[in-house]
């Protein structure tokens, strides 16, 4: 028997993260954040540890469209900082 309370808390726990999408994408990317965090930037790497693109995020804003059109097709490491100063990295490809 699964409780119904316990899979609420799983539904909560899986939005806390940030998340990309579409991923691959071609033209723009969403960044979907989680809303008990204040995120202040985002910033893109190629896989030489060049910043290729960085971007501000507006407080309390819980979507970012990131134009991805100037990047070579490839992977990237896209971090996306919050305002206490911790991060989060995710793994993103441009085709």
């Amino acid at each position: 028997k699964v409780s119904l309370e316990s899979f609420d808390i799983a539904q909560e726990n899986e939005v806390e993260t940030v998340k990309v999408f579409p991923n691959p994408g071609t033209h723009k990317m969403t960044i979907a954040l989680p809303s008990s965090v204040a995120y202040s930037s985002y910033d893109i790497y190629d896989l030489n540890g060049a910043l290729v693109k960085k971007g501000a995020i507006e407080k309390n804003q819980k979507y970012v469209a990131v134009t991805i059109d100037q990047l070579q097709s490839g992977l990237y490491l896209m971090t996306v900082k919050n305002e206490n100063g911790d991060s989060e990295t995710r793994k993103i490809m441009k085709e």
